[in-house]
Parts: structure tokens; sequence; C-alpha cells
């Protein structure tokens, strides 16, 4: 039996559309400056025979300025008090500090990437790149609008894009003179990010296709960010044979993606009976684009599930009308949405299953499993053990009032919204996102284990 959804107006949910992608027209123009915020490295492990190079895919877990580059009108992530934790000004960074892919390059010795659509010379990519955009899907666009769903706060640039991009910067590291006789941007040192915010594992053209309102849904899906490293990959070797080297030795991070691919319908009104059935296209495409890059020479993938969406603030405001423990929506241990917890773990266990299906099928090749699940539901479950109040646990930091302080009609940046004096004691940066208190220790989940066996560290010496 699909699970009812609050009845919220179509207009009201493609305006206030999914925080990873949301695009005010009165938002501020971002300075340039805000994109990049070089460092120091402070932890020797490149020095010290790690990875030589990493590179990434995903969402907004990971995107640190993609969105806001493609982005016309980048919205709230573009303003204060984004990024106050640490950077002390906006970044693109959709917390309010570091991401967990900040805490992976700090312990491999890089300084923080720039966005890869920010990039500026070829040197970006000595020490890899990051794709990532928030709102990034694993599906395209038009499997979306194929659907008949709103794909106007979708992303285009899909894992499928990014994994494109990725392509075409390999082909053409060899100068300078071929990465401008290609047309692409220069990129500035130690890497660029290919995530994007509220991108998809789908495109967008799929949720056309389902009649969903594609107006929140980035166009970089997963599959866009493949064809960005493409991009990256082609600059790196002048021959396949280096090429295939430097896939050898790199470590890619491929993920979290899919959440929006859920995230997208579920706020345009879709029932559970409506987006169960995503699942299983979101897994393949997931594959197709690990197979992409297996069959480009990478060897080592780490590839995280999905985070417990039951457990996410806006979604508890959503279906605060039409949830009840007597019911059983409820968990009794945590106060997270069980069925939406349970269409994640079906997601996670079917990704695990692709991932052995692909080792028996490439066994050189190591993919390992990030278990992001277990890693919040660990936090919400005992959140003293990590130093965060079990009475906001489920709040957000920065929301707009209202039920889990989630009521996603006034934005975080927006006068009227209410912001926490501490981020460190939430899990919730912005009732969408989270904050760096967490991200900071799902990094440390899989650079150290247990979450990722085995753990990124635990390989460095090989390198």
């Amino acid at each position: 039996m699909a699970k009812p959804l609050l009845l919220l107006p179509l207009l009201a949910a493609a305006c206030f559309f999914f925080l990873l992608a949301s695009a005010s027209a009165s938002a501020p123009p971002v300075p340039a400056a805000a994109t990049y915020t070089p460092a120091t490295p402070t932890h020797p492990g490149a020095a010290a025979g790690c990875y030589p190079r990493l590179f990434a895919f995903g969402d907004s877990l990971i995107d640190t300025g993609n969105f806001i580059h493609y982005s016309t009108a980048p919205g709230p992530v573009a303003r204060s008090p984004y990024g106050e934790t640490f950077f002390h000004r906006p970044t693109g960074r959709w917390s309010d500090g570091r991401l967990i892919v900040d805490f992976v390059v700090e312990r491999l010795g890089f300084p923080y990437w720039t966005p890869y659509l920010a990039g500026k010379t070829k040197e970006d990519f000595r020490y890899g790149a990051n794709f990532a955009v928030a709102s990034g899907t694993a599906l395209n666009q038009l499997l979306f609008r194929k659907k008949h769903l709103n794909v106007g706060g979708i992303t285009p640039y899909s894992l499928g894009v990014q994994i494109g991009w990725f392509k075409k910067v390999l082909a053409t590291l060899g100068s300078t003179e071929h990465v401008e006789r290609l047309g692409f941007p220069y990129w500035t040192p130690y890497g660029a990010n290919f995530a994007v915010a509220s991108a998809t594992a789908l495109n967008q053209l799929f949720f056309r296709k389902k009649r969903l309102d594609v107006s929140g849904i980035t166009p970089y899906s997963l599959g866009v960010q493949i064809g960005w490293f493409k991009k990256v990959l082609a600059t790196l070797g002048s021959t396949e044979h280096e090429r295939k080297e430097i896939m050898a030795r790199s470590l890619f991070l491929v993920g979290e993606i899919g959440a929006n691919d859920y995230n997208h319908p579920f706020f345009q009104n879709k029932t559970l009976d409506w987006v169960k059935p995503l699942v299983p296209q979101v897994i393949r495409s997931i594959g197709l684009s690990l197979e992409t890059l297996i069959g480009l020479g990478a060897k080592t993938l780490y590839v995280p599930g999905v985070f417990p969406l039951g457990c996410v603030p806006r979604y508890l405001f959503l279906f605060r009308n039409s949830t009840s423990a007597a019911a059983g929506d409820l968990d009794p241990a945590t106060g997270c949405l069980r069925w939406l917890n349970d269409l994640t773990s079906h997601h996670n266990n079917l990704l695990k299953a692709k991932l052995a299906e692909l080792r028996r099928a490439h066994p050189g090749v190591s993919l390992v499993y990030v278990d992001y699940y277990g890693e919040v539901n660990d936090i919400v479950s005992a959140p003293t053990r990590t130093g965060f109040a079990p009475a906001t646990v489920l709040d957000a930091c920065c929301g707009g009032g209202g039920f889990h302080n989630a009521n996603f009609t006034i934005h975080c940046t927006e006068p009227g919204a209410v912001q926490c004096t501490d981020p460190s004691k939430y899990v919730s940066w912005d009732g969408l996102h989270m904050t760096e208190a967490v991200y900071r220790i799902m990094a440390r989940g899989i650079l150290d284990g247990p979450f990722a066996m085995p753990p990124i560290m635990s390989r460095c010496k090989k390198y």
C-alpha cells in the first residue's frame, strides 16, 4: 500500500524544492573568490606513499562548488551562514563547514579542492579531481521527463555526465595547448570537483518521461559527471598506457549517489509505490558508471550507500501529518521514518549485490562498499556517544522553524529562519544536509574504518 504524502500544493513544492538544488532568483551573484579556498595540507598523506590522486563523483555531500558555478541563481548555498564554521564564508559547500571529501583530501595530503567547473590550469588534475554536483542523480533528466516529473530542479549533470567529464580530461593532460585546443577551462592545482548539488544517478530525461517536474533537478547526473571525468583523464597522459597507469594508481570515490533520484519525486508528492520501482534503475545506472571507470583502468573504487533518508528533518516535516508511532511509521529507537529507511536499505542492499556482481566480473578490481547508512544510524541511535544532543538529534541547526526546525517555506539564509548557536551539537545543518561535525565522523569511518573495509588509509603503504 502506498504511503500517503502530505498534500502540498505543487507550486509550493516546486518553489521550495529540495534545498540541494534551490535557485532563488533574488540570490546575489557569488563572487569568484567564494568558490575556492586554498589551504595548506595538514597531513603528509601524499608524501607518505598514499594514493597520488583521488577522483570523486556524487552530489551535495561532496560538492565543493560545482553547483554555484553552473547555476545563474545558486540560492542559499551562496550566502551566510553556509561555510561559517571552518571557511567563515560561503564556498559552495552545502554545510556549515567541511564535507566528507575535504577530510579525505586532508588525510591524503592535498589542499582543498577547487570545483571542476572552476578549474583554471592543467595542474589541477595532478592530484585528481572532484566532479560531484549538488542535486546530482544516477538517472538522467530524460528518464525523469518520460515519467512526467518536473525536472527544473534536477541538475543535468548526472553521474554519467560526470564520468564523461573525466574521460575528456584524462585524454588531454599532455599539454596546455591540447587543453586549449579542446576548449576546456584551465584548472587550479590539486584537482577539481565534479560533484554538483542535487545530482542524481538517473538523468533529467528519465524524470521527464515520468511526467515529473524537473525544474528542481540539476542536469548534471552521474552520467554527466562521468563525461567530465573523461575530459580530465584525457589530460593526464598522452598515451593509453600512461592513462591506464594513472587509473590503476588512483583512488575513486563514487557517491553517495541515488538519494536525489528519490528525493525529487517524493518532494513532488509522488507515493512510495511510485518511487520504489526506480531503485533497480538507479542501481543499474550506478553499475554502468562503475563499469565505465573499470574499463578505463580504475582498480580501487569506494562506493558509498545512501544514508538513512527517514532520519532527514525535511522528510519528518513533510510527513508530519501522515505519520504516527501507533501505526508503526516511526522507529521507536530513533524516531525516524521506518518505511523511508526501509526504502534506503533496499537501495543499499541492491547496491551491495551489484558490487558483488562486479567483483566476480573483475577479480583484479577492488570495489569497497561504504556504509553511510550504518554511520548515520549509529549517531542518531546513540547521539551522546559522539557529542550530539538527544533532544535535537533530528532537528535542523538552521531552518524555517516548525517541526524539527525543517519548515522548507523558509530557507536557512532567509529572514525568519531559526539558527542554532552551536552546529557541532547538531546532526543536520539545514534540514537536508549534515553538519561538518557529522561529516568528520563519516570521513573517519571511510578513512580508518569500520564503515569501509578495508579502510582507505590501510592501503596507503602500497603506493
